[in-house]
Protein backbone atom coordinates (compact mmCIF):
# COMPACT_ATOMS: atom_id res chain seq x y z
CA UNK A 1 0.00 0.00 0.00
CA UNK A 2 3.04 2.28 -0.21
CA UNK A 3 3.11 3.10 3.53
CA UNK A 4 6.48 3.24 5.26
CA UNK A 5 7.14 0.35 7.65
CA UNK A 6 7.11 1.41 11.32
CA UNK A 7 9.22 0.13 14.18
CA UNK A 8 7.19 -0.92 17.24
CA UNK A 9 9.41 -0.60 20.31
CA UNK A 10 8.32 -2.40 23.46
CA UNK A 11 11.31 -1.35 25.59
CA UNK A 12 13.98 1.35 25.29
CA UNK A 13 16.51 2.25 27.98
CA UNK A 14 19.54 4.53 27.99
CA UNK A 15 21.60 4.97 31.16
CA UNK A 16 24.88 6.62 32.17
CA UNK A 17 26.76 6.33 35.45
CA UNK A 18 30.13 7.33 36.84
CA UNK A 19 32.61 4.49 37.40
CA UNK A 20 36.17 5.39 38.57
CA UNK A 21 36.64 8.61 36.55
CA UNK A 22 34.81 7.09 33.63
CA UNK A 23 31.25 7.20 32.39
CA UNK A 24 29.55 3.93 31.50
CA UNK A 25 26.91 4.52 28.82
CA UNK A 26 24.58 1.59 28.21
CA UNK A 27 21.46 1.09 26.20
CA UNK A 28 18.86 -1.57 25.52
CA UNK A 29 16.21 -1.76 22.83
CA UNK A 30 13.55 -4.42 22.34
CA UNK A 31 10.98 -4.40 19.55
CA UNK A 32 7.55 -5.99 19.46
CA UNK A 33 8.95 -8.97 17.57
CA UNK A 34 11.27 -9.90 20.46
CA UNK A 35 14.28 -8.43 18.74
CA UNK A 36 16.89 -7.07 21.17
CA UNK A 37 19.89 -4.75 20.99
CA UNK A 38 22.31 -4.17 23.90
CA UNK A 39 25.27 -1.80 23.86
CA UNK A 40 27.76 -0.31 26.29
CA UNK A 41 30.61 2.16 26.00
CA UNK A 42 33.12 3.50 28.54
CA UNK A 43 33.95 7.20 28.13
CA UNK A 44 36.26 9.51 30.14
CA UNK A 45 34.58 12.05 32.43
CA UNK A 46 36.38 15.03 30.85
CA UNK A 47 35.28 14.15 27.34
CA UNK A 48 35.29 17.74 26.07
CA UNK A 49 39.03 18.13 26.82
CA UNK A 50 40.19 15.20 24.73
CA UNK A 51 41.23 15.22 21.11
CA UNK A 52 40.11 12.58 18.65
CA UNK A 53 43.34 10.60 19.08
CA UNK A 54 43.11 10.70 22.88
CA UNK A 55 39.58 9.30 23.07
CA UNK A 56 40.01 5.66 24.08
CA UNK A 57 37.17 3.34 23.18
CA UNK A 58 36.04 0.40 25.29
CA UNK A 59 32.66 -1.10 24.65
CA UNK A 60 30.55 -3.62 22.86
CA UNK A 61 27.31 -4.45 21.10
CA UNK A 62 25.16 -7.53 20.96
CA UNK A 63 21.99 -8.00 18.96
CA UNK A 64 19.47 -10.69 18.18
CA UNK A 65 16.46 -9.99 15.95
CA UNK A 66 14.52 -13.18 15.22
CA UNK A 67 12.18 -11.74 12.57
CA UNK A 68 13.87 -8.58 11.17
CA UNK A 69 10.83 -6.41 11.89
CA UNK A 70 13.09 -3.58 13.06
CA UNK A 71 14.83 -3.40 9.68
CA UNK A 72 11.64 -2.58 7.76
CA UNK A 73 12.04 1.17 8.43
CA UNK A 74 15.33 1.19 6.48
CA UNK A 75 14.12 -0.67 3.39
CA UNK A 76 12.50 1.05 0.39
CA UNK A 77 11.10 -1.03 -2.50
CA UNK A 78 11.81 -4.17 -0.44
CA UNK A 79 9.23 -6.41 1.19
CA UNK A 80 9.65 -6.91 4.94
CA UNK A 81 11.87 -9.99 5.07
CA UNK A 82 11.45 -12.96 7.34
CA UNK A 83 14.69 -14.09 8.90
CA UNK A 84 17.17 -13.53 11.70
CA UNK A 85 20.04 -11.14 12.42
CA UNK A 86 22.51 -11.61 15.26
CA UNK A 87 25.75 -9.87 16.24
CA UNK A 88 28.32 -9.91 19.04
CA UNK A 89 30.94 -7.17 18.62
CA UNK A 90 33.48 -5.46 20.88
CA UNK A 91 35.23 -2.17 20.19
CA UNK A 92 38.66 -0.97 21.44
CA UNK A 93 41.33 1.43 20.25
CA UNK A 94 40.57 5.12 19.78
CA UNK A 95 37.93 7.08 17.92
CA UNK A 96 40.59 7.92 15.32
CA UNK A 97 41.54 4.25 14.85
CA UNK A 98 38.83 1.93 16.21
CA UNK A 99 39.53 -1.79 16.62
CA UNK A 100 36.58 -4.12 16.17
CA UNK A 101 36.29 -7.80 17.03
CA UNK A 102 33.43 -10.22 16.74
CA UNK A 103 30.96 -11.56 14.23
CA UNK A 104 27.48 -11.07 12.82
CA UNK A 105 25.17 -13.18 10.70
CA UNK A 106 22.02 -12.70 8.64
CA UNK A 107 19.56 -15.37 7.49
CA UNK A 108 16.59 -14.53 5.27
CA UNK A 109 14.31 -17.22 3.87
CA UNK A 110 12.79 -14.91 1.23
CA UNK A 111 13.43 -11.31 0.23
CA UNK A 112 11.45 -9.54 -2.51
CA UNK A 113 12.64 -6.37 -4.24
CA UNK A 114 9.94 -4.58 -6.21
CA UNK A 115 12.08 -2.54 -8.66
CA UNK A 116 13.76 -4.19 -10.40
CA UNK A 117 11.68 -7.27 -9.61
CA UNK A 118 14.02 -9.74 -7.86
CA UNK A 119 13.24 -12.52 -5.41
CA UNK A 120 16.08 -13.81 -3.23
CA UNK A 121 15.68 -17.17 -1.51
CA UNK A 122 17.76 -18.83 1.23
CA UNK A 123 20.04 -15.85 1.81
CA UNK A 124 22.85 -16.28 4.35
CA UNK A 125 25.56 -13.72 5.17
CA UNK A 126 28.45 -14.08 7.64
CA UNK A 127 30.45 -11.03 8.78
CA UNK A 128 33.67 -11.26 10.79
CA UNK A 129 35.52 -8.32 12.35
CA UNK A 130 39.16 -8.37 13.42
CA UNK A 131 40.94 -5.14 14.27
CA UNK A 132 40.38 -2.72 11.41
CA UNK A 133 39.43 -5.44 8.94
CA UNK A 134 35.92 -6.66 8.14
CA UNK A 135 35.20 -9.69 5.96
CA UNK A 136 31.88 -10.75 4.48
CA UNK A 137 30.76 -13.93 2.78
CA UNK A 138 27.25 -14.55 1.58
CA UNK A 139 25.11 -16.74 -0.64
CA UNK A 140 21.58 -16.65 -2.01
CA UNK A 141 19.42 -17.95 -4.86
CA UNK A 142 17.39 -16.33 -7.63
CA UNK A 143 15.10 -18.77 -9.45
CA UNK A 144 17.08 -21.63 -7.87
CA UNK A 145 20.29 -20.24 -9.42
CA UNK A 146 23.18 -19.51 -7.01
CA UNK A 147 24.27 -15.98 -6.21
CA UNK A 148 27.56 -15.45 -4.34
CA UNK A 149 28.72 -12.36 -2.44
CA UNK A 150 32.20 -11.77 -1.02
CA UNK A 151 33.46 -8.60 0.55
CA UNK A 152 36.08 -6.94 2.71
CA UNK A 153 36.55 -3.58 4.36
CA UNK A 154 39.31 -1.65 6.09
CA UNK A 155 38.45 0.91 8.76
CA UNK A 156 41.66 2.86 9.32
CA UNK A 157 39.90 5.96 10.65
CA UNK A 158 36.61 7.81 10.35
CA UNK A 159 37.91 9.55 7.20
CA UNK A 160 40.05 6.72 5.82
CA UNK A 161 38.26 3.49 4.94
CA UNK A 162 37.34 1.35 1.98
CA UNK A 163 34.92 -1.44 1.14
CA UNK A 164 35.05 -3.97 -1.70
CA UNK A 165 32.11 -6.21 -2.60
CA UNK A 166 32.12 -8.89 -5.31
CA UNK A 167 28.92 -10.42 -6.68
CA UNK A 168 28.73 -13.35 -9.08
CA UNK A 169 25.74 -15.25 -10.45
CA UNK A 170 25.03 -17.69 -13.25
CA UNK A 171 22.11 -17.15 -15.65
CA UNK A 172 19.63 -15.40 -13.37
CA UNK A 173 16.42 -13.69 -14.52
CA UNK A 174 15.71 -10.06 -13.60
CA UNK A 175 12.37 -8.40 -14.38
CA UNK A 176 11.46 -4.74 -14.81
CA UNK A 177 15.01 -3.59 -15.54
CA UNK A 178 14.42 -0.42 -17.58
CA UNK A 179 11.07 -1.96 -18.50
CA UNK A 180 12.68 -5.17 -19.73
CA UNK A 181 13.32 -8.73 -18.59
CA UNK A 182 16.93 -9.93 -18.62
CA UNK A 183 18.58 -13.32 -18.41
CA UNK A 184 22.06 -12.44 -17.20
CA UNK A 185 25.29 -13.70 -15.62
CA UNK A 186 26.97 -10.83 -13.73
CA UNK A 187 30.50 -10.77 -12.34
CA UNK A 188 30.69 -7.41 -10.57
CA UNK A 189 32.99 -5.59 -8.15
CA UNK A 190 31.81 -2.60 -6.11
CA UNK A 191 34.48 -0.38 -4.53
CA UNK A 192 33.40 2.24 -1.97
CA UNK A 193 35.72 4.87 -0.52
CA UNK A 194 34.99 8.22 1.09
CA UNK A 195 33.48 10.33 -1.68
CA UNK A 196 33.67 7.64 -4.37
CA UNK A 197 31.69 4.61 -5.54
CA UNK A 198 33.00 2.52 -8.46
CA UNK A 199 31.22 -0.41 -10.13
CA UNK A 200 33.28 -2.56 -12.49
CA UNK A 201 33.25 -6.04 -13.96
CA UNK A 202 31.46 -7.95 -16.70
CA UNK A 203 27.85 -8.77 -17.50
CA UNK A 204 26.76 -11.47 -19.93
CA UNK A 205 23.17 -10.93 -21.10
CA UNK A 206 21.82 -14.22 -22.42
CA UNK A 207 18.35 -12.98 -23.34
CA UNK A 208 16.44 -9.70 -23.23
CA UNK A 209 13.74 -7.64 -24.89
CA UNK A 210 14.04 -3.86 -24.67
CA UNK A 211 11.38 -1.54 -26.07
CA UNK A 212 12.07 2.22 -26.22
CA UNK A 213 8.91 4.00 -27.35
CA UNK A 214 10.14 7.60 -27.02
CA UNK A 215 13.78 7.90 -27.94
CA UNK A 216 13.73 11.66 -27.30
CA UNK A 217 13.37 10.95 -23.58
CA UNK A 218 16.85 9.40 -23.55
CA UNK A 219 18.56 12.61 -24.72
CA UNK A 220 20.30 14.35 -21.85
CA UNK A 221 22.00 17.74 -21.61
CA UNK A 222 25.76 18.01 -21.87
CA UNK A 223 27.70 18.14 -18.61
CA UNK A 224 28.61 21.80 -19.27
CA UNK A 225 24.96 22.91 -19.53
CA UNK A 226 23.82 25.10 -16.60
CA UNK A 227 20.11 25.48 -15.87
CA UNK A 228 19.07 29.00 -14.84
CA UNK A 229 17.78 29.06 -11.29
CA UNK A 230 19.37 25.74 -10.35
CA UNK A 231 21.67 26.18 -7.39
CA UNK A 232 25.10 24.63 -7.38
CA UNK A 233 25.73 21.97 -4.75
CA UNK A 234 27.39 23.44 -1.67
CA UNK A 235 29.24 20.22 -0.90
CA UNK A 236 31.15 18.03 -3.37
CA UNK A 237 28.93 15.12 -4.50
CA UNK A 238 30.00 11.53 -4.33
CA UNK A 239 31.74 10.47 -7.51
CA UNK A 240 30.01 7.47 -9.08
CA UNK A 241 32.12 5.63 -11.67
CA UNK A 242 31.00 2.74 -13.86
CA UNK A 243 33.24 0.56 -16.03
CA UNK A 244 31.38 -2.51 -17.26
CA UNK A 245 31.90 -4.98 -20.08
CA UNK A 246 28.52 -6.02 -21.51
CA UNK A 247 28.34 -9.04 -23.84
CA UNK A 248 25.15 -10.11 -25.63
CA UNK A 249 24.58 -13.79 -26.33
CA UNK A 250 21.40 -15.70 -27.09
CA UNK A 251 18.30 -13.74 -28.17
CA UNK A 252 18.51 -10.05 -27.28
CA UNK A 253 15.87 -7.96 -29.05
CA UNK A 254 15.82 -4.16 -29.31
CA UNK A 255 12.83 -2.18 -30.58
CA UNK A 256 13.44 1.54 -31.07
CA UNK A 257 12.82 4.27 -33.68
CA UNK A 258 11.77 1.98 -36.53
CA UNK A 259 14.40 -0.64 -35.68
CA UNK A 260 13.40 -4.12 -34.53
CA UNK A 261 16.21 -6.63 -34.38
CA UNK A 262 18.19 -9.32 -32.58
CA UNK A 263 21.62 -8.12 -31.48
CA UNK A 264 24.91 -9.75 -30.60
CA UNK A 265 28.35 -8.46 -29.70
CA UNK A 266 29.94 -6.56 -26.83
CA UNK A 267 30.21 -3.00 -25.55
CA UNK A 268 32.32 -1.39 -22.83
CA UNK A 269 30.10 0.94 -20.83
CA UNK A 270 31.69 3.80 -18.88
CA UNK A 271 30.20 6.63 -16.86
CA UNK A 272 31.20 9.27 -14.31
CA UNK A 273 29.18 11.65 -12.22
CA UNK A 274 28.19 14.66 -14.34
CA UNK A 275 29.13 12.99 -17.62
CA UNK A 276 27.10 11.17 -20.27
CA UNK A 277 27.29 7.38 -20.18
CA UNK A 278 29.51 6.31 -23.10
CA UNK A 279 30.14 3.06 -24.94
CA UNK A 280 32.97 1.47 -26.91
CA UNK A 281 32.44 -1.61 -29.05
CA UNK A 282 30.00 -2.92 -31.64
CA UNK A 283 26.74 -4.84 -31.89
CA UNK A 284 25.75 -6.75 -35.03
CA UNK A 285 22.18 -7.25 -36.20
CA UNK A 286 21.62 -10.98 -36.54
CA UNK A 287 18.03 -10.64 -37.72
CA UNK A 288 15.45 -7.87 -37.89
CA UNK A 289 13.50 -5.22 -39.77
CA UNK A 290 13.68 -1.47 -40.27
CA UNK A 291 10.63 0.73 -40.88
CA UNK A 292 10.83 3.95 -42.92
CA UNK A 293 8.50 5.78 -45.36
CA UNK A 294 5.66 3.56 -44.12
CA UNK A 295 7.40 0.35 -45.22
CA UNK A 296 8.85 -2.37 -43.00
CA UNK A 297 11.77 -4.07 -44.75
CA UNK A 298 13.96 -7.02 -43.60
CA UNK A 299 17.51 -6.14 -42.55
CA UNK A 300 20.14 -7.87 -44.69
CA UNK A 301 23.10 -6.47 -42.83
CA UNK A 302 23.34 -4.24 -39.78
CA UNK A 303 25.76 -2.89 -37.24
CA UNK A 304 25.67 -0.47 -34.30
CA UNK A 305 29.06 1.06 -33.48
CA UNK A 306 29.95 2.67 -30.17
CA UNK A 307 33.05 4.86 -30.52
CA UNK A 308 33.15 6.60 -27.16
CA UNK A 309 30.07 8.78 -27.63
CA UNK A 310 26.73 8.63 -25.84
CA UNK A 311 25.62 5.06 -25.18
CA UNK A 312 22.07 5.77 -26.39
CA UNK A 313 23.18 7.24 -29.74
CA UNK A 314 25.57 4.83 -31.55
CA UNK A 315 26.49 5.09 -35.20
CA UNK A 316 24.35 2.79 -37.37
CA UNK A 317 24.92 1.00 -40.64
CA UNK A 318 21.85 -0.88 -41.88
CA UNK A 319 21.02 -2.41 -45.25
CA UNK A 320 17.33 -3.30 -45.64
CA UNK A 321 16.25 -5.04 -48.85
CA UNK A 322 13.13 -6.60 -50.35
CA UNK A 323 12.93 -8.50 -53.65
CA UNK A 324 9.91 -7.73 -55.87
CA UNK A 325 9.51 -8.97 -59.48
CA UNK A 326 13.20 -9.49 -60.15
CA UNK A 327 13.95 -6.11 -58.56
CA UNK A 328 15.67 -5.41 -55.28
CA UNK A 329 14.39 -2.38 -53.39
CA UNK A 330 15.01 -1.03 -49.91
CA UNK A 331 17.00 1.57 -48.07
CA UNK A 332 20.37 2.15 -46.46
CA UNK A 333 20.41 3.72 -43.01
CA UNK A 334 23.46 5.63 -41.75
CA UNK A 335 24.02 8.41 -39.21
CA UNK A 336 23.17 7.63 -35.59
CA UNK A 337 20.33 5.87 -33.83
CA UNK A 338 18.72 9.16 -32.80
CA UNK A 339 19.55 10.98 -36.06
CA UNK A 340 19.27 8.39 -38.83
CA UNK A 341 19.82 9.20 -42.50
CA UNK A 342 17.67 6.96 -44.73
CA UNK A 343 18.50 6.59 -48.45
CA UNK A 344 16.23 4.75 -50.89
CA UNK A 345 18.14 2.25 -53.10
CA UNK A 346 17.27 -0.24 -55.83
CA UNK A 347 18.80 -2.68 -58.27
CA UNK A 348 18.36 -1.95 -61.14
CA UNK A 349 18.36 1.80 -60.50
CA UNK A 350 14.92 3.50 -60.35
CA UNK A 351 13.42 6.84 -59.42
CA UNK A 352 12.70 7.27 -55.72
CA UNK A 353 8.94 7.43 -56.32
CA UNK A 354 9.15 4.13 -58.16
CA UNK A 355 11.17 2.58 -55.33
CA UNK A 356 8.56 3.73 -52.82
CA UNK A 357 5.79 2.21 -54.92
CA UNK A 358 7.50 -1.18 -54.93
CA UNK A 359 8.19 -0.92 -51.18
CA UNK A 360 4.65 0.02 -50.23
CA UNK A 361 2.54 -1.81 -52.80
CA UNK A 362 4.83 -4.31 -54.52
CA UNK A 363 3.92 -2.72 -57.88
CA UNK A 364 5.24 -0.14 -60.31
CA UNK A 365 3.55 3.26 -60.30
CA UNK A 366 2.10 2.57 -63.73
CA UNK A 367 0.05 -0.32 -62.28
CA UNK A 368 -1.44 1.62 -59.37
Amino acid sequence: DGEKEQLAISELRLTARNEKDQILVSGQLQDAGKGRLDMKLMLPVQLDRLSETDLVLNGGLSADFPNLQAFGIFLDDVSLPEGRFSADITVDGTSAAPQLKGKASLDVARLDITEPVIRFDDTHVDISLNGNEINLKGSSQIDSRPVMLDGSAQLLSIDEWNTTLKLTADSIRLDNVFGSSLQTSPDLVLLIEPGMLKLSGDIVIEGSEIVIRDISSTVRPSSDVRIVGQEEATTPPWRVITDLGVRLTGENRLRVAGFDGLLGGSVRVRSKTGKLTSGEGALTVNEGTYRAFGATVPIRRGRLEFIGGALDDPAIQIESRRRVDQREVGFDVTGTLQRPVVTLVSNPSMDQSEILSYLLYGLSLIHI
